[in-house]
């Protein structure tokens, strides 16, 4: 092998140790904005959140059911549907504003061509992104939130009722005879029960640190691998 043979070599090595690290920091950079979906499939994003629309569980539709349906007693309970999936079955994904990721979340059931989710968020919060992966692929497949349920934590517009009830109790208590202490009591409000994270309950912080950890070893050890190939370089020139 001439010096010129040799030269080229040593050359595109060093491109392709530098197109592995830009690669990762890529790979690294998307993994950060969306977290890595567990298996392959078909991707059915959530319609509702569209053009960077988001869902307050403080507001939305209020579905009583859906505590007892998804198993949790407490913190808030997100009901969604997968509709018109014929066949096949699903997993759920997705990011809240406080609680972060979640996911993958395994179909409660079916009904028909409708697959159920639940997850649940220890406090009302906001879905930024939601999506489902389908391991059949169905172009009809529609993702949606149906309805959320508050349990052992009132939603805003619950609270205020509350708040006002209490208020004007309070005012009766104070208007009543001189028997009564001029003080009204005041109700206590319930805290949120400190239960375990299970299948479909997202922890406060629910980012997992794991894709970033996993990319960020491989970007070091692409840029590792660019160094030392230069330093060999310029000692067998030396």
């Amino acid at each position: 092998m001439n010096t010129r043979t040799l030269s080229l070599s040593r050359s595109a090595s060093r491109t392709t140790l530098a197109l592995a690290a830009f690669v990762a920091i890529a790979l690294a950079l998307f993994y950060i904005a969306r977290p890595v979906h567990a298996g392959t499939g078909f991707e059915v994003d959530n319609h509702q959140l569209q053009n960077g629309q988001t869902i307050d569980s403080s507001s939305f539709n209020e579905d009583s059911s859906a505590c007892a349906n998804g198993g949790f007693n407490s913190g808030v309970t997100w009901h969604f549907v997968l509709n018109k999936y014929e066949s096949g079955n699903a997993e759920l994904f997705g990011h809240f504003k406080t609680a972060g990721d979640f996911g993958p979340i395994d179909s409660a059931g079916r009904n028909g061509n409708v697959l159920f989710f639940y997850v649940n968020t220890p406090t009302d919060d906001t879905l930024v992104t939601n999506w489902a992966i389908l391991d059949t692929q169905d172009a009809d497949a529609q993702l949606q939130l149906s309805g959320v349920c508050h349990s052992g934590t009132p939603s805003q517009s619950q609270a205020e009722s509350q708040s006002q009830a209490e208020s004007q109790s309070q005012a009766e208590s104070q208007s009543e005879g001189a028997s009564q202490s001029g003080e009204g009591s005041q109700l206590g409000g319930t805290g949120t029960p400190a239960g375990s994270v299970s299948n479909g309950a997202v922890a406060q912080d629910g980012v997992s640190p794991l894709p970033t950890i996993l990319f960020s070893l491989i970007l070091l050890a692409s840029l590792a691998g660019l160094a030392f190939a230069n330093v060999k370089t310029a000692r067998s020139r030396s």
